[in-house]
């Protein structure tokens, strides 16, 4: 008994193990990805608060930065990476 496979049937089988090997790919991507979260950086705190001067800017139909806008970045970055006086003020607040 002669069992051949046409190419049909080949290219069938590949694609289903192709279909496999990305769904199980693509979960164990989305589970890793759930369960990593970036560090902190001065960098990234950095372009948080420009992104809200930016948006306070965009919210108020201006093309530059106004006082407000300025304010609302330094508030962000503020809240994201504070220096060492923001730290001890925060912690008497505490007390």
């Amino acid at each position: 008994m002669n069992s051949t496979l046409r190419q049909t049937d080949v290219c069938e089988f590949c694609n289903e193990i192709l279909w496999w090997h990305q769904t199980k790919t693509l979960q164990r991507s989305r589970m890793e990805r759930r369960f990593v979260m970036k560090k902190l950086t001065y960098n990234i705190s950095h372009s948080a608060g420009f992104d809200a001067g930016n948006r306070s800017m965009n919210e108020g139909c201006r093309s530059v930065w106004n006082l407000d806008d300025y304010n609302a970045a330094a508030r962000e970055f503020a809240r994201l990476w504070p220096d060492e006086d923001d730290m001890i003020i925060q912690k008497m607040d505490r007390l």
